[in-house]
């Protein structure tokens, strides 16, 4: 009977250390927080870099996103060839994104999906795979996808939700370089 108790108590510690190392904080920002919040432990999103009043660009019609390597702000997660992209909207985060920079680091995405939701069919870690799985749970919408690009596979996570999705999309995001 100790044996048994000595097991479970291992088995139940190693599950959590294990989803312990797989977390990172910076994936786990709920949308729709204010960003004067965030700034200060990512330091790559800067609300003073947005445009002045006299500008063209109205704020409240933009989405900026700011760029960031992930393994700076999720250290020892498996993240080290990616980058990680914050989508802001009116001063709020609309959205979070992870995607490859180094694409002969296959499947790093892919991994750390596995092992923090661990819902991800098995066939999209092939090379071969290419498309897109909806992984949404609990108000948030999370899509995971593979492409092809001059012949290197990419991956792609992003993570929003309802009411902030379309603040995502490419054709209304103004990038913001550091």
């Amino acid at each position: 009977m100790k044996n048994i108790f000595k097991i479970s108590l291992t088995s139940i510690f190693i599950t959590f250390l294990s989803t312990k190392a797989f977390t990172c904080d910076a994936l786990n920002i709920e949308i729709g927080t204010e960003i004067k919040k965030i700034t200060n432990y990512l330091n790559f999103v800067n609300e003073d870099e947005f445009p002045d009043a006299d500008e063209e660009i109205n704020e409240k019609d933009v989405t900026f996103k700011y760029r960031g390597m992930t393994e700076m702000y999720c250290p020892n997660v498996g993240l080290e060839s990616t980058a990680l992209n914050i989508f802001v909207y009116d001063s709020k985060v609309a959205g979070i994104q992870l995607e490859t920079w180094d694409p002969s680091k296959k499947n790093k995405i892919y991994e750390y999906i596995k092992n923090t939701y661990g819902f991800v069919d098995s066939e999209v870690e092939s090379d071969e795979w290419l498309g897109y799985k909806n992984l949404s749970t609990g108000g948030k919408l999370i899509y995971y996808s593979k492409y092809k690009d001059f012949g290197e596979t990419h991956e792609v996570l992003d993570i929003s939700n309802e009411q902030y999705v379309d603040f995502t999309l490419q054709e209304e995001v103004e990038e913001m370089f550091f």
